[in-house]
């Protein structure tokens, strides 16, 4: 059940912040991922209260790790979903049926982050900085989560 009536935000809340606060962490070094999308076309199908919640927010470490990790491979697999989403919409399915898939897709993206990060800060104790070829050859072998 939707708690705000917004289609779309009119003014962001302060994430960066609210992630902050109840992690009880310093994120100066992190960009924030919203498990579900806050721009996308599909964003007015949830409360704005859900996309910005702390559970719905992950830190993932700025340069080479967000570069692979957050804007190639977690994009990559948004505009996938997005596309069946539509695909969905146009063969029949509901909004219901679209925040469901929408829903799924960002619990498996917590896992491949989870799971990606945990082997990435394993490896950079061992040996130091990685390159974005290691890591992405750390999140090839994650990649099948979001499928």
């Amino acid at each position: 059940m939707k708690i705000s009536n917004l289609d779309r935000f009119t003014k962001t809340p302060n994430y960066r912040e609210i992630f902050a606060l109840a992690n009880k962490a310093d994120i100066s070094n992190d960009v924030i991922h919203h498990l579900i999308e806050k721009g996308s076309d599909f964003a007015y199908l949830f409360e704005k209260e859900l996309i910005n919640a702390p559970k719905s927010l992950r830190a993932i470490p700025k340069g080479n790790i967000n570069e692979v990790l957050h804007l190639s491979d977690i994009r990559v697999a948004w505009d996938d979903t997005y596309k069946l989403c539509n695909q969905l919409l146009k063969e029949g399915g509901t909004t219901s049926d679209v925040r469901s898939l929408i829903l799924q897709f960002a619990g498996k993206t917590d896992d491949f982050i989870s799971k990606s990060l945990s082997t990435i800060t394993q490896q950079e104790k061992l040996f130091g900085t990685l390159s974005k070829e290691q890591i992405g050859n750390i999140t090839n072998e994650f990649k099948y989560l979001l499928k």
